[in-house]
Parts: structure tokens; sequence; C-alpha cells
């Protein structure tokens, strides 16, 4: 090599070296910055911990709860649009008493809730043997996979777990970073230690800042369609199998580490949808249920629970259909009965080396009937049942069965079926008394029948038997609210709130009244609270407009109430409230002319026809008002202001049959409006 050529590659050698250089001292520089800004939003306070498991201190005992932060970083709904989270909130005593067996559930909606098979199998291993202590605690929630529940398991693992129930798959094609996600979307960036990365960076609050600003796009979240194209066997997805038996393993090697056992349950599925039948899909390793008795036989300490076998053998052919089935994979009662029995059988001989009651020769499960009346599950409970689920998300075919199934209940159960429930709920608690889901479930039937003295008494049995639940904490504010006393109710939910901060409902209702006392200042944080947990309630960012009124930002409050509206139409309140601005600041032709041109833009509201309507009333426009007045009704009939309105437009004209009837339904709709009854009268004279 020449001199020169020496020359020119030192200097290229030096080149590089500062190139490197540079680029390792700007890249220290950012890891720097995002290390002080991370420090900085920790130390105001921003936002949340979105790990698994919470720890708290509650009148004085330590337990671990499942966190809504943790789910909610995986779906973009608000979680009670998908849930009830009372539903899946739990409480981990942080000291295992000696005679305790702790299981974790894990999986998606088809073992979520508190009629489910891990439910049955809960009643099943208590009344088989009752002197053990079952804790059952069910971290399943609808729409999640095994991205997630790999998540979860992992932190369960440092609660002293005894066994992980594993009944998970409808959801990975659909679910989070899931094929159908724009991560799922990326041949490149679609990979398993990605994934994981990216759910452990969305601990990080500077991860947390960027996604509120809209800087960083979530990467985990579905197509808005994706679950409506779910079908039973659907996940064929090579990179999706591959994603969740190694999800599935690494679950069983965190059981393990904790020396918990597995029970891995196969996944089946309505073979009988919509009324085409379809085969039964082979096992082999190109399958969910391939993968789980692989990994069953791989692990020591898993064990198979073929709950797809038992279904299949009650079967007709072999092939499970609307017998066992809602829709394509969630189950009915008798269902879930067979899958919990699918799960008893699979356990029994493990359970009988460390209890002798399950080592009996003769030993069997509950029949369905126990079960059914150890979980208050009667026709008034189906119908209940039923009726949320025509508002969730079914096919046409199962939608139709389900109304059918639905009617014939309602002649059956007659109007008086939430009487007939609590009476179910409470019977069940005489054979379970120590069950929190049957209790906080009895409290809440009473208190929305406005029974308040039963209420009241669970609300108590409550906080002697679970002390440490925040439905418990929530229940004494609810029960002293409706007893009108508010300063109890206040110090009830604030207790609630001590402990359980992300808790909506005691946000909401601490909100109200802290609102109706005049204590803005204090009521506005409380619904910002609120508001991060469901940024799509109306009324509550109506309320946000009411305080930025009063503060004078008329402008914002208009703002505000006008974004409300374009995302909510057929919300009365912001039209209401924004009426109320207009008149203090536009003139009677302004606002005549904005409620027409919002007539034209929302035509399924009612409201801007009612505001155009009383503006006709104030000019002496009598028969427009009825005219527009009669339309509003037409598409609000429910509304009893709306029906009030149009009482007093009929009854000017005249028309004292159609106010009387206008006046009747609101005060029906509304019994606490007296002026409905007042005006009622008046026409009847």
């Amino acid at each position: 090599m020449s001199a020169s050529s020496r020359r020119v590659s030192v200097r290229l050698r030096r080149a590089v070296w500062r190139v490197g250089l540079w680029l390792t001292i700007l890249f220290c520089c950012l890891i720097a910055q995002t290390a002080l800004l991370e420090g900085v939003l920790r130390a105001i306070g921003y936002g949340e911990s979105v790990r698994f498991a919470v720890r708290r201190e509650v009148g004085g005992e330590t337990v671990y709860t499942p966190n809504r932060a943790f789910y909610q970083q995986f779906t973009a709904l608000p979680l009670n649009r998908i849930m009830t989270w009372d539903d899946l909130d739990f409480q981990v005593p942080a000291v295992k008493a000696p005679n305790a067996y702790r299981i974790f559930v894990f999986g998606g909606s088809a073992i979520y809730g508190t009629r489910s098979s891990a439910r049955i199998l809960e009643m099943m291993l208590r009344s088989h043997a009752p002197s053990a202590q079952w804790e059952v605690y069910n971290a399943a929630c609808p729409g999640m996979n095994s991205h997630v529940m790999f998540q979860a398991a992992r932190a369960s693992a440092d609660l002293a777990p005894d066994l992980f129930l594993i009944y998970m798959g409808n959801n990975e094609a659909v679910g989070p970073f899931g094929p159908a996600t724009t991560l799922g979307q990326s041949r490149l960036l679609w990979r398993l230690p990605l994934v994981r990365a990216l759910i452990a960076a969305n601990e990080l609050r500077v991860t947390q800042l960027l996604r509120r600003s809209g800087a960083v796009a979530a990467l985990n979240l579905p197509d808005a369609d994706a679950l409506m194209r779910m079908l039973p066997g659907m996940t064929d997805h090579p990179k999706t199998l591959a994603f969740y038996e190694e999800n599935v393993a690494d679950m069983c090697a965190a059981a393990e580490r904790a020396e918990a056992q597995v029970l891995l349950c196969s996944l089946t599925g309505n073979r009988r949808y919509m009324g085409v039948v379809t085969p039964e899909p082979e096992n082999d390793a190109g399958s969910i249920n391939g993968v789980l008795r692989a990994q069953a036989a791989r692990h020591d300490h898993a064990i198979l629970g073929d709950v797809a076998g038992v279904i299949a053998a009650h079967s007709e052919d072999g092939l499970p259909g609307y017998d066992y089935f809602v829709d394509n994979v969630h189950f009915n009662f008798d269902g879930n009965y067979l899958a919990a029995t699918a799960m008893f059988d699979a356990l029994a001989p493990l359970l009988a080396e460390r209890f002798d009651a399950f080592a009996a020769p003769t030993m069997a499960p509950p029949t369905r009937g126990q079960c059914a009346e150890m979980l208050a599950w009667t026709d008034a409970a189906e119908y209940e049942l039923l009726g949320w689920q025509l508002q969730a998300f079914l096919d046409d075919h199962s939608r139709e069965r389900v109304r059918r199934r639905h009617a014939v209940l309602q002649e059956s159960v007659g109007e008086e079926w939430r009487e007939q429930l609590l009476t179910d709920y409470l019977r069940a608690l005489a054979i379970h008394p120590d069950d929190l889901y049957l209790r906080q479930s009895a409290f809440r039937m009473a208190f929305d029948m406005g029974t308040i003295d039963t209420a009241s008494e669970q609300s108590r049995e409550l906080l002697a038997r679970h002390p440490t639940a925040r439905s418990s904490l929530r229940s004494a504010g609810l029960i002293a609210e409706a007893r009108s006393d508010v300063e109890a109710a206040i110090r009830a939910y604030r207790a609630c709130l001590d402990a359980y901060p992300d808790d909506p409902e005691a946000l909401r209702r601490l909100a109200e009244l802290l609102f109706a006392q005049g204590n803005i200042d204090a009521a506005e944080p409380l619904y910002r609270r609120y508001l991060h947990s469901d940024g799509t309630d109306a009324f509550v960012w109506c309320r946000m407009a009411e305080i930025q009124a009063r503060r004078g930002r008329t402008r914002r409050a208009a703002n505000t109430l006008e974004t409300v509206i374009a995302q909510a139409p057929t919300h009365p309140l912001a039209y209401r409230l924004l009426d109320d601005l207009m008149a203090d600041t536009d003139t009677t032709e302004a606002r005549a002319v904005f409620w027409d041109s919002m007539i034209t833009e929302y035509p399924e509201a009612a409201e801007p026809l009612v505001r155009r309507a009383l503006l006709h009333q104030e000019a002496g426009e009598e028969e427009e008002a009825l005219a527009l007045l009669r339309r509003a009704v037409a598409l609000a009939p429910g509304d009893p202001v709306v029906q009030h309105h149009l009482g007093i437009a009929a009854y000017t004209r005249g028309h004292n049959d159609e106010a009387a009837a206008a006046f009747s339904e609101a005060l029906r709709l509304n019994p606490a409006d007296e002026r409905n009854a007042r005006w009622l009268g008046r026409v009847v004279l």
C-alpha cells in the first residue's frame, strides 16, 4: 500500500471514529433528556402505572388488586363499554392463609364474568371441599389475548399462586398486537420482542405524554370492525400461532417459577354458527388446541383440561351448537357448566394430593341445578343477561335467537323480574354468605330498585365481610346519598377514592355532589379524572362546560358544547346549555338562524327542534311551535322535557287530549318533576 493510500485510510478511520463518537454522544444526550423528562413527569404526578397488579393499603390490610389502566392501554373503547369492572375486580391478600388454594384465571370474554365456567368451577370446588379457602381470581377480560394475559400471568406469579387456569385463544387474530392491528400489518416490525418492549414502554410517563398529545399512535389497537369478523377457528395465521405458543410457554414458565400448576383448557366454538354446520378443526400443531396439547405434554407441571372434547361429547354428531353457545364462541350457562366439569375432572387428581375430599372414588361435581342455585342462575337472571347481550356485539342470526328467548322469558318472569332476582341472590348468599360477587350484585339490584333498606343491609354486609373491596367502600357512599346525607356520602366517596383513586363511579358521584354545592374548584379535577377513564361521557363534558361558563370563559364553554354535540348529536343537555349561553350574548334572530341550521345538520336530534319551537313561542307563533315539538317527540319520546314542552304547546292551542297525554308521559318518565302534575291538573280542570 502506498503512503498516500495509507493516509487516506487513516483519515477515513478517523472520520468514522468521529461520526461514531458524535452519534454516541447524541444518543446519550437523548437518553439523558428522556430520563430527565421522565423524572420530572413522575415528580409532578403525571400519568399512571399500567402494571397489572397494584399494591393497596385499605383499612390496615395490604392487598393486591388488578389495575384498570393495565387493561385500558389495550383498547380504544372505555372499559365500561366492554365490561363491568366490578365483575373483574378482586383483592388478593398479601399474606396468604394456610388453607388457601389460589387460582388465577386468564383469557378473554369467553371465560370472563360472574357466571362463567371459572365461577361455576369455584362453586364446585367450594361445595366439594368446604374446609379449604378457595381463592379464584379471574383476570380474564373481553377482547384480550395472550399478549395481554402473559403480562398478567407474569405479575400474578409474584402473588403466591397455586394454579394458573388458561382458557384463551379467541382473540389472537383480532386482539391487541394481532394481525389486524397497525403493528401486525408490518412484516418487518411484527416481532414478539418488540411487542413486549412496546408494552413495557407504556409504563413510561414520556410514552403516555406522547400518546395523549397524539404524537405517537397506538400500534396495539385492532381495526374498528375486526371483532365483527371473528369466527371460530379463524386463528390459523402461522405467525399468530407462533406468538400464541411462545406466550403460553412463557406463562407456564412463570407458573413453574412460582411452583404453581397450570391447567391448559382446549378451546371450542359453535360449529353450527349462523345456521351453517362446519366440521371440527383438526387439533394438529397448526391450531390453537394443537399448541395447547403440545404445551401440556411438554411441561411437567401443566395438565390439559379437554373442554372442547367434553362439549363435543354432549353435542349432536360431536359438533357443538346453540345448545351450548350464545353466538360463535361465548357459552350459555349450559355450555359454561360443561366447561367447568371438564376443568373439575382435570383438576381432581391434582387436588387429591392436597385435599382428601378429592380422593374419594365416587367423587363427582355438583349438578347443574346445584350450581345454578349457588350462582342465582334463574329465569330472571337469564332475562337480565340476555338484555345486556342484545346490546353487545352479536351477529344478526344470534341476535334474533337471543331476542326470541328474551321474549319468552319476559312472559314467564313478568314485570317483577328484578324482585325475583334479588330474592334469588339472597338465597344464594344463604349458601355462600362470603361471596363478594353475589353480595355486590344483591346490593346493586336492591339499590337500583330503590329498596334502600335492603340495599343498606347488603352494604353493611359488604363492609363487614369485604372491607378492602372497592364495591364495599363505594356502597357506603351510595346509601348515604340515597338517604340525602350529603356530607356522609362525600366522606364515603372520598374514603373509596383514597383506596381506589381510579374508581369512575365514585369520582363522578363525588363531583356531582360538590358541583351541586357550588364547589366547582373541588369538582372540576374529579370530573377530569373521570374523563380520563371515559372521555366519551357527554354529560360530564357538559358539566365541564358549565364550570367554564361560571368562570366567565363563555367562548370556551360554547366550544366544548359544540364538540359534545358533534360527537353525541342526540344528547339533549349540550343543546340546552348552549341555548342558555346564546340567550345572554345573541339576538333572537341570530339564535333562530342558528337552530334552523342545527335542525338541518342533525336531523336525528330532537333538541334543536325544541329550541327553535321555544323561539316560535316567544314570537307568538304557537302553531309553528306545536308542529316542531310534535316532530321532536317522535324523535325522543322518552325525554320528559320534550314531552313537557309539547304539553304546553298543545294546551295553548286547545288540544287538551294531546296535552294531557304529553304531561302524563312526562310525569311517568320523571315523577320528581312536580310541574307536570300541576300542568296535568290544569288540563283536566
